[in-house]
């Protein structure tokens, strides 16, 4: 009797296995979309901080860089508009310009470095940056710069912005 009792209660234990694991693939579909639901689910609970993190560890970099850049330009100009030569010493022409257009006097020794800047393109003149020694200096002739508007030489001494910040100037200009 025993054993006829315990194949019945066995057989049951099965039956009612076999009722779980129908119910379990009943809930997960035939391709296990439900699964992969939960998965994505769990995926996106988890990652969401770490890409929170990330994202504001991003802006706080690009902050850094943008104020290292910045610095970097306070001692640098922009000139536009000087024509380009094949052979042409861009200090010497820099100096030319502020010296007979802006009542100054400045010397070669006073700009550490210039050169063109951009790819050259055949009717345009690319323009001047120049890295100045004394920012004092810079200050007076970004000052001085507006001389040039009533001279009609379609020159212009501007600040050298950082992407960012310039930008920021052409959405606010317009």
């Amino acid at each position: 009797r025993k054993s006829i009792h315990n194949m019945i209660i066995s057989h049951h234990d099965d039956d009612q296995n076999g009722n779980d694991v129908r119910q379990k693939q009943n809930f997960n579909d035939d391709d296990g979309s439900n699964i992969t639901m939960v998965a994505d689910k769990v995926a996106n609970l988890l990652l969401k901080p770490v890409l929170k993190h990330f994202e504001e560890r991003l802006s706080v970099l690009e902050a850094k860089i943008d104020d290292l850049e910045r610095y970097n330009r306070t001692f640098c100009i922009r000139l536009l508009g000087i024509s380009e030569e094949a052979t042409e010493d861009t200090t010497l022409k820099i100096v030319s310009v502020i010296n007979n257009n802006l009542d100054m006097s400045i010397t070669t020794s006073d700009i550490e470095n210039s050169h063109r800047i951009g790819k050259r393109i055949n009717d345009k003149h690319r323009p001047i940056i120049a890295r100045l020694y004394s920012r004092s200096l810079r200050l007076q002739i970004l000052r001085s710069a507006y001389k040039l508007q009533g001279k009609n030489l379609n020159i212009s001494i501007v600040e050298d912005l950082t992407k960012r910040a310039l930008t920021l100037f052409q959405n606010e200009r317009s």
